[in-house]
């Protein structure tokens, strides 16, 4: 399937899991989804990878898998702040930010966005911006707007301009993953190989 640009089935077949789970997550009132959601933690209602332990069948464990790498490729539009961890998440410009050199990162490990909002949602506190964060992601930060009324954040795919989760995006970012994998098998082994103690040729 060259002529299509696709390299591997099996990974076009992962971004059709992909979108079904995404459909899931996004169509609640689905029959399927009510019985999928029976089930257990989904990861895109949680955010976080879940891991599947007991009898499942392969679908739901081929949904469920995708869905984790799914909840890894979103990043997150800011609402109220209080589901979003802002020194692990991906948020503003679909980014993990860097907190300033100042800041202990045993007290920042868990602070919410929600920390860093005005009182009565009234915008960022640019002063706790400014003091916690490097200076260009706390233009970055500053800089993104706030809805209008306090509504909790979602998460959305930042690789569409979109925000929603697309074939052939989710082919393109599967792909992208196996490569950064074959790069780092690749790297491990030859500084192994160097560092063999071998007698000189």
């Amino acid at each position: 399937m060259g002529g299509l640009s696709v390299r591997k089935i099996s990974t076009l077949n992962n971004s059709f899991l992909m979108k079904q789970a995404w459909r899931l997550h996004n169509n609640p009132q689905l029959l399927l989804a009510k019985l999928y959601n029976v089930r257990g933690v989904l990861p895109m209602a949680t955010c976080k990878i879940v891991t599947l332990r007991g009898n499942y069948s392969w679908g739901y464990r081929g949904i469920r898998k995708e869905e984790n790498l799914q909840v890894n490729g979103c990043a997150w539009k800011v609402g109220s702040g209080s589901r979003i961890i802002a020194g692990k998440d991906k948020w503003v410009e679909g980014r993990i930010h860097v907190f300033s050199s100042n800041v202990r990162l045993s007290e920042a490990m868990f602070w919410k966005v929600s920390n860093f909002l005005a009182p009565n949602f009234t915008g960022w506190d640019s002063r706790k911006v400014w003091n916690n964060f490097e200076a260009k992601d706390a233009r970055s930060i500053l800089s993104t707007e706030l809805p209008d009324s306090p509504e909790l954040g979602f998460l959305y795919w930042p690789h569409h301009m979109s925000g929603k989760f697309t074939i052939k995006t989710g082919y393109a970012y599967l792909q992208q993953l196996e490569h950064d994998d074959q790069l780092n098998l690749h790297h491990d082994f030859y500084r192994l190989l160097w560092s063999l103690n071998l007698p000189p040729k």
